[in-house]
């Protein structure tokens, strides 16, 4: 309950500050955080090297992953002003690059699946889906405390989302593609203990089916996106074509195959904004790139 007041009184705080003034503390918390979070640091440097491949300087590997953790910073401070910020608003910070895949995957009549990762600003990617895309549900970890998580799920409601938990089940989330609803989830959370192995990056990770599925069994189109900030704190977003993959009719081998497919296409979006990428935790089964050992890194 502690947790959920002091995030409460941070929303107030933040939101009445001016944006230039919230994003200049954001970017001194987040050297300060990235300094300190021993663990977080080390996880971001594993992911900021895969990204840049083999031969990365411990040095820009390093820097790409400061960027990262202020980033981060950034987009919390987005998130606790989106209480007060009207749709107008938000829809003159993003220039979209793509919505003619999104409007003609539409066209099919059997939903939209749109998956993303934890890059960028994915509240206001869904957001701005749930105004492109109307009705929109998004597939969400359940918060602690629950008043927290209350609050989110309000919050991103007032903004035309749908939550579903995903500890719900299929049931709900296949009603919504048979209502035709965009369902927008990310794949790139902690808690993947099962799933398919696919390369991602260049390296092993383990990702969870269910996307892959979903889209096999109610043959929806899958797109991949993602809304990244630009240097002036307006934002890009860009939604790629759907993603493409042949049927063999093993269903094992083809979750595996359109996994594959999807993370390929995820991939292009980290390469194009890898600072952008929030990975403080273990994603590869083994670890990559041993020129991220936190000996080699410069401190």
């Amino acid at each position: 309950m502690i947790r959920y007041w002091l995030f409460r009184l941070a929303c107030v705080w933040w939101g009445w500050l001016p944006p230039k003034v919230g994003y200049a503390l954001a970017d001194i918390v987040g050297w300060g955080t990235y300094r300190l979070w021993h663990r977080g640091r080390r996880f971001s440097r594993i992911s900021m090297a895969q990204a840049l491949g083999p031969g990365a300087a411990a040095r820009d590997i390093d820097r790409l992953a400061g960027r990262a953790m202020r980033n981060y910073c950034k987009y919390l401070v987005d998130f606790m002003r989106l209480p007060s910020q009207h749709l107008a608003h938000l829809e003159r910070q993003v220039r979209f690059d793509g919505l003619e895949h999104l409007y003609q995957a539409r066209e099919s009549k059997r939903g939209v699946i749109i998956v993303g990762l934890h890059l960028g600003n994915w509240d206001m990617a869904g957001a701005m889906a749930a105004h492109i895309h109307q009705p929109i549900t998004v597939i969400g970890d359940t918060l602690s405390p629950r008043e927290l998580g209350q609050w989110v799920g309000r919050t991103r409601a007032g903004l035309g989302m749908r939550i579903i938990p995903k500890e719900k089940g299929a049931r709900p989330v296949l009603e919504a593609l048979r209502r035709g609803e965009a369902l927008c989830l990310l794949i790139d959370g902690p808690n993947a203990r099962e799933g398919v192995e696919v390369s991602f990056l260049g390296a092993p990770v383990l990702v969870p089916a269910g996307v892959a599925s979903l889209a096999l069994r109610t043959q929806a189109p899958v797109l991949t996106a993602a809304v990244a900030r630009r240097p002036d704190n307006t934002f890009h977003g860009l939604i790629q074509p759907p993603v493409q993959f042949r049927t063999s009719g093993d269903p094992r081998q083809d979750a595996r195959a359109l996994t594959q497919a999807l993370m390929a296409s995820l991939e292009s979006l980290v390469r194009q904004f890898p600072d952008q990428w929030y990975v403080f935790h273990q994603m590869w089964l083994d670890t990559p790139c041993s020129n991220t050992s936190p000996l080699s890194s410069p401190a």
